[in-house]
């Protein structure tokens, strides 16, 4: 499994180094660490040639701001994982990639694989809407008070047709939803310095009621892989042929003959004409009124 390591640096010539040996230091064998530079005048270019050798990619040249270069350094990871470290930061100590999954895979007693992550920092006006996560999910709550509702995992909560639109539409993953559904929710609250987990698929939404940052963790296991191949059979039938095809009641037979057929099915991406674009109608700029600049609708690159 490779990761990609992303640092984005502008004017950090104190520093950068500490952030590059952190990097090179790094017990896990399979890294590509990618650095943006947004254009320094400081000498920041100069103590990153010295380590160019250990560097997959190295750019530098003026940029829009933070998240123009970290989308640069996205565009240019090719890791199954992909993090990012500031150019003013460190890692804790040299096994923290190696042991980052591999220590949660050992615990679980669950084989993983396809992990990410992401880091999440909302305002108390940013809400998750109703939705499911088609891998197992870890939330690490780091810093404010967030409520996360969990609901149900029937087919009252979560029907076949919803989730199966998760799967082949890949940025469509809310569900339907009503206020009734609220009855049978169970709330969670976490103030900081907090892990939750839950079951596979269980629909679920996010409420901030103050400012926070929060890490998230997905990744695959047999269970998940084996579920969504089952369900893409489903939705192939469902969608190109008209029939109501159902995950839950099914025998093992069946499910077991629909995960061959759904993987090689993904594999040839049968359902890919039902796809939609994810349009972007805006960007964060440090140099517009609220940090938002309007721009001409663009299909999402990031």
């Amino acid at each position: 499994m490779k990761i990609s390591v992303i640092t984005v640096v502008y004017n950090s010539a104190h520093t950068i180094a500490d952030a590059l040996n952190s990097v090179a230091q790094q017990t896990y064998s399979d890294i590509e660490h990618i650095v943006i530079d947004g254009g320094s005048s400081d000498g920041t270019v100069s103590v990153i040639e010295s380590h160019r050798d250990a560097l997959a990619h190295f750019v530098s040249e003026p940029d829009n701001g933070i998240y123009d270069a970290m989308n640069k350094g996205l565009r240019l990871a090719s890791g199954d994982v992909i993090g990012f470290l500031n150019a003013d930061d460190v890692y804790a100590h040299n096994e923290v990639l190696s042991r980052m999954y591999g220590d949660l895979a050992k615990l679980s007693n669950t084989r993983q694989f396809k992990p990410r992550g992401g880091i999440l920092i909302t305002c108390p006006t940013a809400q998750t809407p109703y939705h499911c996560d088609p891998t197992d999910t870890i939330l690490w709550h780091v810093h404010g008070h967030k409520r996360l509702y969990l609901y149900p995992d029937t087919a009252h909560y979560l029907p076949d047709e919803a989730y199966e639109r998760v799967l082949y539409c890949d940025n469509e993953d809310y569900l339907p939803y009503n206020k009734m559904m609220e009855q049978e929710a169970t709330a969670y609250d976490l103030t900081g310095d907090d892990m939750i987990s839950w079951p596979l698929n269980m629909p679920h939404r996010v409420e901030n009621m103050s400012y926070c940052v929060s890490v998230t963790t997905e990744f695959s296991t047999p269970e998940s892989s084996f579920k969504n191949a089952v369900m893409y059979s489903n939705a192939v039938l469902r969608q190109k042929f008209g029939m109501n095809p159902q995950w839950r009641g099914a025998s093992m037979t069946e499910k077991l003959i629909k995960a061959g057929a759904g993987r090689i099915m993904r594999k040839m991406s049968v359902l890919a004409s039902m796809k939609q674009t994810d349009i972007v109608t805006f960007k964060v700029d440090k140099r517009a009124p609220n940090f938002i600049l309007d721009t001409a609708p663009f299909a999402r690159n990031f």
